[in-house]
């Protein structure tokens, strides 16, 4: 993960094991600054999603602790690092990145549901669609879909066009504008999915539940 950092003060007495720096450069990018102005150029040099400061020693330089309050992602301090506790640090940094993958995922799929919502009554809406706006295969969108929603892409667009299209109907649009409206070209399509979905057809439904003389709506 390339937006995590993690920075290794020590000084020349105690340096960090070859092998122990070995594991950390493969969880994320490693630096060594020597002093606190080379500390704030390293994270400032991109938005980095986590910051960990760590060293041998038992204490920081005191000005140090002031990173974290310039600094909008989490960040810990580590000092006393050594060959017992090194494992408890690894944990920690891929546990931490793990929680940064779950919410990576949530606020892109919150971002294709509100793109689904925005284009809900547009024909051409499809998967591919979709998972092209957050960068996945239809695939593996379509596996996060099931995971989160508890159904198929196709089946909970529908269920959301159908009730859109009830709701239409209710306020007297007449079954043609409510087809082409809620994102159907064919009528007799369109028909057949309101039937199967509410066990009766869009004109009977429009007949038996309209509001009594209400004023069409705008259809929004």
């Amino acid at each position: 993960m390339d937006d995590v950092l993690i920075c290794i003060f020590h000084d020349r007495k105690r340096a960090l094991p070859a092998d122990q720096s070995d594991v950390l450069s493969r969880l994320s990018n490693i630096a060594y600054p020597e002093d606190y102005d080379t500390l704030l150029r390293l994270i400032r040099q991109k938005p980095y999603r986590l910051v960990a400061v760590i060293t041998m020693d038992s204490t920081f330089p005191s000005d140090w602790k002031q990173v974290e309050t310039l600094l909008p992602c989490p960040f810990f301090l580590m000092s006393g690092l050594n060959s017992s506790n090194f494992p408890a640090l690894v944990a920690m940094i891929e546990s931490l990145k793990d929680s940064l993958r779950i919410t990576e995922v949530n606020d892109a799929f919150s971002e294709s549901l509100a793109f689904i919502e925005e284009h809900l009554c547009d024909h051409q809406l499809t998967l591919e669609m979709v998972a092209a706006q957050i960068y996945v295969s239809k695939y593996h969108y379509s596996r996060i879909f099931q995971r989160y929603i508890g159904s198929g892409f196709k089946e909970y667009v529908i269920n959301k066009r159908m009730q859109k299209a009830m709701s239409l109907l209710r306020r007297g649009h007449q079954v043609t504008e409510v087809c082409f409206a809620v994102g159907y070209n064919d009528i007799t399509h369109f028909g057949r999915v309101f039937k199967k979905t509410f066990g009766g057809s869009p004109s009977a439904f429009r007949l038996k539940h309209e509001y009594p003389k209400m004023d069409k709506e705008v259809m929004v």
